[in-house]
Formats: structure tokens, C-alpha cells, sequence
């Protein structure tokens, strides 16, 4: 019996539904988008909540524990008589999980923790009438934002059931291909896999033992990225760029409950991930060119960059893995000896591999469009290239992910317009230090020569499609991620992509021998050797770094609450800082304004020392608590005014300021103080 064709007619009509859903879907959200709470409303929540003149228990010995503003939701921790509850103001109207504990001109009152006690049903039930007969009404219209831009949602498209759909399909289909491979001889040999399991092991040795282990980025809002991934309903910050990534992690942690380093152990093992990724494509690449690929995979194992970043709350090390992995599988399609159905499978779990890797951030949309351009022009071959229902399949399901990405790519472009453009400036900024690979301390100085050399021996080996095929690549990946460098941490994120073909060049490095010592052995050790300066630098925490570590070692006992300063500071309202929260016990004790008669420590963190490069050039200064230590007002407040911060300061520890000239904020203090201090008596 013949085999039946697919309906070209039908397979339009799926796509075009598929596509026509998308849309329709965006529609309804843009419609639905949250009012978000800006800064500056801790003296109004705190009026409402807090008991002022009124008995502080609310039934019971239970009373209100701190209050917390958050992007679209007000939470108030309840303790006393050993309970603990939370109850979550809403707009008028919203529900949610758990009892419903009465609505105020303003909001809509639950008791979303604690529910089943009948002591906290009481207070609930009290708190509510108590902001009812404080509040004002039209709290939330008044105060909040229409998200719009980057601060909306990232997903036009909840791909969730899709998205664990593809991942389950990728990895059964690397086991299926794994199978298929092995019989028909095109599996990996042992030297291969002892290679690739020596680079993994020290991979994973280096992200662990020299990174500091705290978020990265030096604005602080990595903090609020880790608050979303291990498992904080109001960690919206952790899928501004998408919830690929967020769902993925929590999915992952589940089973081990909300442990706040967590997202670390998977962003390093992905970390340890992509050398093997990449010493598998350079394999595939030139199968008689292993020492070129180990090569290659141990730049990438050293790259101070790449350890830095293999350690944090950065999707970037997830989307190398499924880059290199996606390319590694269509280069072994287009060059190895196997039948049919295991080239086609392989092209297959390509195009869901890139497709997974584009939507886990903004600038990685183009990873399938450089991975499709390295692979054509390096090794594409018109008799083995895939038939066309899997290159319609994989452009469907590519085209099905970028389209739930759109929200966050419209952001992108409305950033992109905002700034200047120019090729020469873009280009100037290529060759200087916006360039992490020419900064000694983010990437080894001998990678560009030894890149050189191997492109060199490329060309003459007859392998210009190869060099042409990565200088492609590069050129779609790295021109916008220049424009992007706002700090440090901006040029090791943006930038992570944008070097793995340079990187694959590598492969080419030739394998002869100068009396008897191979010249990729030599390479290597020369390597290693200049990427130990900057390895020496990722092992120093930066300020904020320093700041997380004391925030979570030094926390105060429960049921002390921890007050910390305003999310943006009133000159800097483009600025944000976070608090750790997610990493102390009793997360619920933060608040933003000091509750009367409770134990309180107030936390003076980085932001209490930082300023925006536009304050300092207006001439914002602070008060002078210490000479030539300016510390912002806002911070002066909360410690009670300048005489009583200096004295508050004085047990706090003083912290170092590496990497200056890389922060995002300026921090004129030299060597600032960062912990716990007492709150201020009542007035």
C-alpha cells in the first residue's frame, strides 16, 4: 500500500489557524493588561495597615506584620499566637486563591495564607474593616500603571502545555536518535564521551567553586528575577522576557521545595552544558579534527564570561545549550552516513531546540536565523538537506514560538528606536571596550590570535565555508548585542551568544606537532593560562554580591520585621533595587515602612550608596554621613536623620566597590557600609 502524501491545502489551513490563534490571543490580552503600583506609596499603604492609633491586635494577639508592595497587589503578613498568615489586597473586584475576607472602596481583601485558621479569618475579616474605614477609595486607579512596553507581559500566547510538549519531545528524541545512531555505527566513540564527560566535570568544578553565589546583574534586579524563579507569585520580573524560562525552573525545583539557591544549580549545570554542546558540533563538524574541537570546548570551559554567567539568574546559559545542541544536531544530519529517518529526526529536534532556545530572552530570536545561516553555508548539501514537510514543520514550530514572543520583541524595538544609531559608532563600539572580547578580564587575550590562526588554517585546508558560515553567524548576533551596555553584566549577558562560532573556529587549530608537542596542547595551556587573571576576577563578589551575602547571613531572627528603602528612590525613578527577600527565613517580614511596637531592623543595603550617572552629573551628593560617603536621603530617613545614621553605621560591615568603572549606578563612597541597623525610636 503506497504512502499517503500530506495535503499541502490542509497543512496551509493548520498554519493558518495556528498563526490567526496568536493573533486573537494578543488581542485579548492587550485588553487585559494589570494596572502596575509604582514607587513612593509606603506612607499610604502603611496609613491604611498599620493599626496608628487604633489596638494593634486584630484578633487575638495577631496582628499585622509588615506590609509589601508589589507590581499588582498589596501583601500584609499576619503573625501572633504562633500563626502566620497573608492577606493579599487586590483591586476591587480581583479574586484569588483562598477566603474572601471582604472588599474596600479600594480592594478586594483575601486571606490567601492561613486560610483554614479561624483566628486569621478574624483578623482578615478585621484588617479589612480597618482599611475600609481608612481608605480613600480608587487606590489602585489612582496609583497604577497601564503595562505597556517592556513592563507588559512577554507572551502573547501561553504556550506552557506546547513548551513542556517540546521539551519532552526534544529529549525523547535525542534518546530515540541516540538509539538509532548507535546502530547504524554514527554514535560517538569512548574517547569522545570521555572527552566530553572530563569537560563537563571541569566545567561544573570552576562554576561552583569561583563565582559568588548571588544574582549578577549589578542593578539589582536579578533579585527580583530570582524572588519569580524560586517559586514567588509576585516575581513577575522573572518573565519580562518571556516565561519560557521561569516555568522551566520552577518546574525543575518543584520536587525540592522553594530552595533559594536553586536557580544557580541549574543555571551551572547548563553552564557545564554548553562546552559539551559545543565540543559536540565541532566533532560534527570535523570528524578528524577532535583535538581542534576540545580545543574549542575548553575556551569555552575557561571563558571567565561564561563561568560568570553559568552562575546566575541569566536564561543565557540555557539558550547557548539548546544553540549549540540544535546546531551540532543539523551539521551530523548534513555530514554522517545514516538512513533517512535519523537525518530527518535530527533536523527535527533542530528546529525544537531553536525554537525553545529564541524565546528565553529578547536578542536570542535570532539564534535560529544565525544557526540556520552557520549550518547552510558551512556544510548544506542540496542531496541531504531535509524534505520539506520537516522543513514546513520546523518553520511552523519555530514561527509558533517567535509569535508568542512578540510582546517582548515589540519592547525590544521601542528601546532599539529610542536609541541613536549609527554603523560607525556600532562598529567603533565593536573594537573597544563595549566589546567583552577585548576586555582581558572577561575574555582570555589569546583567544583572538589562536582564533586567527585556526580561521588561517581553515582557509587553507580547503574550509573557507566553514570560517564564512561562523562569520555569518557572528555577524547577525553581535551588532545588536552591542548597542546594549549599561554595566558589566549587561556586556556578559548580551554579548554570551554573540562569540559561540568564534569559539567553533577553534576546530580549525592544526594538529600537527613542533618536536613532538602537539599545537592544540600548546594552545591550550596558553589558554587556561591567560584566562586565569580574569577567572581570579569573577571570584570577587562585586558590591551588590557582597550586600546579598550579608542580607541573608546576617538576617535577624523572626519575628523581627525588616524594613528596606523604597524600590526607586525619588531622584532616580528609573533605578531599581531589590531587597533579598526570597533567600531569608520568613521572607514575609519585609516591609517598606515601620511598623510601631515590633522589633525592627532597618537594612541598609547598596541602593542606600548608589547614584544614577544623571544624578551625579546634576550634582546629587546625599548627606555626608562619612567623608567622601555620601548616603541618599531616603536612607538617612529610615535610620532616623544624619546623627542617627552615623551612629547606626558604625557596627555595619564595610564592603568594597571592584569593578567601579563597570557599575551600573556610581557608588562615590570608597568603602560603603551594608547590614542590619536598628530602627529608629517613635517620635
Amino acid at each position: 500500500m503506497g504512502s499517503r502524501r500530506p495535503n499541502p491545502c490542509a497543512t496551509r489551513a493548520l498554519l493558518a489557524a495556528l498563526m490567526g490563534a496568536v493573533m486573537a490571543n494578543g488581542a485579548a490580552r492587550a485588553h487585559a493588561q494589570p494596572l502596575v503600583l509604582g514607587p513612593g506609596l509606603e506612607q499610604q499603604v502603611a496609613a491604611m495597615v498599620f493599626p496608628g492609633d487604633d489596638p494593634p491586635e486584630l484578633a487575638g494577639d495577631v496582628r499585622v506584620d509588615g506590609a509589601r508592595i508589589e507590581s499588582t497587589w498589596i501583601d500584609v503578613p499576619l503573625a501572633g499566637e504562633g500563626r502566620r498568615g497573608l492577606v493579599r489586597l487586590l483591586g476591587r473586584g480581583e479574586e484569588t486563591s483562598g477566603w474572601d475576607a471582604g472588599e474596600t472602596p479600594s480592594f478586594s481583601v483575601w486571606l490567601v495564607d492561613g486560610a483554614d485558621d479561624p483566628v486569621l479569618r478574624e483578623a482578615a475579616r478585621a484588617l479589612s474593616a480597618r482599611i475600609r474605614a481608612r481608605d480613600p477609595g480608587d487606590f489602585m486607579r489612582e496609583h497604577g500603571t497601564l503595562v505597556t512596553g517592556e513592563a507588559a507581559p512577554s507572551s502573547t500566547l501561553d504556550l506552557r502545555a506546547l513548551r513542556g510538549g517540546s521539551w519532552v519531545a526534544l529529549l525523547g528524541g535525542l534518546v530515540l536518535l541516540a538509539g538509532w545512531a548507535h546502530r547504524e555505527r554514527a554514535w560517538a566513540s569512548r574517547a569522545d564521551l570521555g572527552i566530553a564527560l572530563a569537560l563537563f566535570v571541569a566545567s561544573l568544578a570552576l562554576r561552583w567553586l569561583l563565582p559568588p553565589w548571588a544574582p549578577m546583574h549589578a542593578n539589582d534586579h536579578g533579585i527580583a528575577e530570582m524572588r519569580g524563579l524560586t517559586g514567588d507569585p509576585a516575581g513577575y520580573e522573572a518573565s519580562l522576557y518571556g516565561p519560557a524560562y521561569l516555568q522551566l525552573v520552577r518546574a525543575v525545583l518543584a520536587p525540592f521545595g522553594r530552595a533559594p539557591d536553586g536557580p544557580f544549580y541549574v543555571a551551572s549545570l547548563l553552564g557545564a552544558l554548553a562546552p559539551v554542546a559545543l565540543f559536540a558540533l565541532g566533532r560534527a563538524l570535523g570528524p578528524d579534527r577532535r583535538a581542534g574541537a576540545a580545543l574549542a570546548a575548553l575556551a569555552l570551559v575557561v571563558h571567565p564570561g561564561h563561568v560568570r554567567l553559568s552562575l546566575s539568574e541569566s536564561p543565557k546559559p540555557l539558550a547557548a545549550v539548546l544553540w549549540l545542541l540544535g546546531a551540532a544536531l543539523a551539521v551530523w544530519a548534513f555530514r554522517a552516513e545514516v538512513a533517512r529517518r535519523t537525518r530527518d529526526l535530527a533536523f527535527s529536534l533542530t528546529a525544537i531546540a531553536w525554537a525553545l532556545a529564541l524565546e528565553l530572552h529578547v536578542l536570542t530570536v535570532l539564534l535560529p536565523i544565525a544557526g540556520a545561516a552557520l549550518v547552510l553555508v558551512a556544510v548544506g548539501d542540496r542531496a541531504r538537506a531535509p524534505r520539506w514537510p520537516v522543513v514546513l514543520g520546523g518553520v511552523i514550530v519555530v514561527g509558533v514560538f517567535a509569535c508568542s514572543h512578540l510582546v517582548a520583541l515589540a519592547a525590544a524595538r521601542t528601546a532599539a528606536e529610542e536609541r541613536d544609531f549609527e554603523v560607525a559608532t556600532t562598529i567603533a563600539r565593536s573594537l573597544g571596550r563595549d566589546n567583552v572580547l577585548f576586555d582581558p578580564s572577561i575574555t582570555p587575550w589569546l583567544t583572538l590570535p589562536l582564533v586567527v590562526v585556526s580561521a588561517i588554517a581553515l582557509a587553507r585546508a580547503g574550509r573557507l565555508r566553514w570560517v564564512a558560515g561562523a562569520a555569518i553567524a557572528i555577524a547577525i548576533l553581535m551588532p545588536p548585542s552591542i548597542l546594549i551596555a549599561a554595566c558589566r553584566t549587561d556586556l556578559l549577558r548580551y554579548q554570551s551568544e554573540a562569540h559561540l562560532p568564534l569559539f567553533l573556529l577553534l576546530v580549525g587549530m592544526p594538529g600537527a606537532s613542533v618536536r613532538g608537542v602537539p599545537i592544540a596542547a600548546v594552545a591550550a595551556l596558553g589558554l587556561v593560562a591567560t584566562a586565569i587573571p580574569g577567572l581570579r576576577d569573577v571570584a570577587v563578589p562585586d558590591a551588590h554580591a557582597q550586600a546579598h551575602t550579608i542580607a541573608r547571613e546576617m538576617a535577624p531572627a523572626p519575628p523581627t520585621v525588616i524594613v528596606v528603602a523604597p524600590e526607586r528612590m525619588r531622584d532616580a525613578p528609573h533605578a531599581l533595587t531589590q531587597f533579598p527577600d526570597y533567600a531569608i527565613v520568613a521572607p514575609t517580614r519585609v516591609a517598606r515602612a515601620a511598623p510601631a511596637l515590633q522589633a525592627c531592623r532597618v537594612w541598609v543595603g547598596v541602593s542606600c550608596w548608589s547614584y544614577t550617572h544623571d544624578e551625579i552629573e546634576a550634582g546629587a551628593r546625599g548627606v555626608e554621613v562619612e567623608p567622601g560617603a555620601p548616603m541618599r536621603r531616603e536612607c538617612v530617613e529610615l535610620l532616623g536623620g544624619p546623627d542617627a545614621a552615623r551612629a547606626a553605621l558604625s557596627d555595619l560591615v564595610a564592603i568594597d566597590v571592584p569593578h567601579r568603572d563597570g557599575e551600573f549606578h556610581v557608588i562615590p563612597a570608597a568603602s560603603p557600609r551594608v547590614g542590619y541597623a536598628p530602627c529608629p525610636a517613635p517620635r
